[in-house]
Formats: structure tokens, sequence, C-alpha cells
């Protein structure tokens, strides 16, 4: 079973508006009576994609992350910081499928994913990076 705290969770991490709560909340509901072995495979992914955010924001604090020679400043692209965005993208998309959140008309936008066409009956949930 989800615990109660477990669609604000999904809303969270996948970046999703509190107005689709409902839709979340079918979701679950879906996956308890449907597949209830997939529910502590989706709480593990949202445990990880709380605990990559969580380095994410303390490697963009970190004021010298990139910082590889003082004396000319010159940064390098953060390759450590690039991996956690990837496999925080990836988890967004893992949990997106797991609830297979597309059949309830909500779509996943990822950093690069291009818009739907204007007639698409998709929820556009744009996603904040």
């Amino acid at each position: 079973m989800f615990d109660n705290n477990d669609w604000t969770r999904i809303l969270v991490g996948l970046g999703f508006n509190v107005s689709i709560k409902i839709l979340i909340l079918q979701a679950m509901a879906a996956i308890e009576t449907d597949s209830p072995e997939l529910v502590p495979l989706i709480q593990a992914k949202l445990t990880e994609l709380e605990q990559i955010n969580a380095l994410i924001a303390s490697e963009q604090s970190s004021p010298n992350s990139a910082l590889i020679k003082a004396d000319v400043l010159e940064w390098s692209e953060n390759q450590r910081l690039a991996g956690m965005l990837s496999r925080r993208q990836e988890l967004k998309q893992i949990i997106f499928d797991l609830l297979n959140l597309a059949n309830f008309g909500l779509q996943l936008l990822l950093p690069g994913a291009t818009q739907p066409s204007s007639g698409s009956d998709c929820v556009n949930l744009a996603m904040g990076w």
C-alpha cells in the first residue's frame, strides 16, 4: 500500500502542480488494485529521486564545485552534476511510466522534449529545473 504522503512525493518529485492531485490519486489506486507489487518499487524510486535532488542542491550550492584553476578562474563542466541531473531525469521517467500516468492524460515534459501539437489531449506539465 502507498503511504499517506506518497501522492505529495510524486507531485513534488515529478514537478507537477497540486491541481492534478486527483489524477495522481487515481493512478495510485489503480496501481494498488492492478499491480500492488509495483508499490514498493515506486516508493524506492521516489526515495532515490529525493536523494538525488538533495545531492543536486548540495552540489549547486557549493561555490567551488566546478572551479579547477583559481588563478585564472577556469571552470570545468561539472560532470558529477551532469550525471546527477541525468539520473534525476531517468528516475522521473521511470516513476511516470510505473504509475502509467500517460493513461490519465498526463505528459511528462523533460528537458529536450518537444511540445505536443496544439490538438493534443494531454495535460502539459512543465518541469521545474
